[in-house]
């Protein structure tokens, strides 16, 4: 997502209809740096709360990116 971000947001159109949004929806700025942070903010139990709220447990497959052990994901049935 933050790599999707910055690419996505580096174009001065695109900054623009990502403020314009941001002020119409959350009427106030908030910045791409703000965001990012608050990506930066889910826990892996957050992540874990999640899937097992929206995936079938019989069909899971993740892929995680960054400093995350197996001890960190739990799936219960």
């Amino acid at each position: 997502m933050k790599a999707h971000l910055l690419k996505h947001y580096i174009q001065p159109e695109n900054m623009l209809w990502w403020y314009g949004w941001n002020i119409f929806l959350a009427h106030r700025v908030l910045t791409i740096g703000e965001h990012l942070d608050s990506i930066d903010s889910i826990t892996s139990k957050e992540i874990v709360t999640c899937a097992q709220k929206y995936l079938s447990i019989k069909n899971v497959h993740v892929a995680a990116l960054g400093s995350i052990s197996e001890s960190d994901i739990q799936f219960k049935n």
